[in-house]
């Protein structure tokens, strides 16, 4: 879990998401998720829909896919 803290980027190239602008801005703002490098970082999406139609019994889906954000891309 401490592969992106001690990993060190190529000039210009992202090849992992904590390398992005953004994941270092949210590490400035938020220090207390990143003080333990072996911390996980976690990506939650949902989508909820509805796979009947309106006259049908209405019922929902919802897909939960969970990331984990700081291990080693798979070539690493």
């Amino acid at each position: 879990m401490v592969w992106y803290k001690n990993h060190v980027p190529q000039d210009g190239v992202i090849t992992h998401i904590y390398e992005a602008k953004t994941w270092k801005h949210f590490d400035k703002i938020h220090a207390s998720f990143t003080t333990k490098p072996c911390d996980v970082c976690l990506g939650l999406c949902a989508n909820g829909f509805s796979p009947s139609s309106s006259v049908a019994r209405p019922y929902f889906i919802w897909q939960i896919i969970v990331c984990v954000y700081n291990l080693p891309p798979p070539c690493a």
